[in-house]
């Protein structure tokens, strides 16, 4: 008859202590970053607290008609704001060579949209008045009778509550 084997024991592996770790901060993201003509190389370079963007490259053209202004754009759909209350989009724009570029808010079925000229860095404040609690934020770049080759970049944007200042 073989001999019965003895029951080994299996080594057991030392408890070891649990660890959490915090998730890092989340980048922001942008609805769309669109680029109609397919040239740019395009990156959404935001940060847990600001949106940003760049668009190297960038072609434009009038080939859309009126519609050439929508050829680039960076959107932001969805963002909460208080029926009623005015707030203040603050971002940095950059084009290089100078252009210009369209802000656009659309809340509650309402447009309100200004045309900067942008040279180089240049710091925009945007003013609206919520006619919803959600706002679409649309940055375009397309062509403004300015075609051309362009670098676009979009940096820093958040939305705040603030009135636009009057002037007296």
């Amino acid at each position: 008859m073989p001999a019965e084997e003895e029951p080994t024991e299996e080594p057991t592996e030392a408890p070891t202590e649990e660890t959490t770790e915090e998730p890092g901060p989340q980048q922001l993201e942008w609805t769309e970053l669109f680029d109609g003509i397919g040239s740019a190389t395009v990156a959404n370079t935001s940060t847990d607290t600001a949106y940003r963007a760049t668009f190297d490259g960038f072609v434009t053209n009038n080939s859309w008609g009126d519609d050439s202004v929508w050829q680039g754009q960076a959107k932001k759909a969805g963002f909460a704001v208080t029926n009623g209350k005015s707030y203040k989009l603050s971002v940095g724009l950059s084009a290089t060579p100078a252009k210009n570029m369209r802000i656009q808010a659309l809340t509650g079925g309402q447009y309100t949209e200004k045309v900067y000229a942008i040279d180089g860095d240049t710091h925009v404040d945007f003013y609206f008045t919520a006619k919803a609690n959600d706002v679409q934020i649309v940055i375009a770049f397309g062509s403004i009778n300015d075609p051309g080759t362009y670098d676009i970049e979009i940096a820093n944007m958040i939305i705040e509550e603030g009135e636009e200042p009057t002037t007296e």
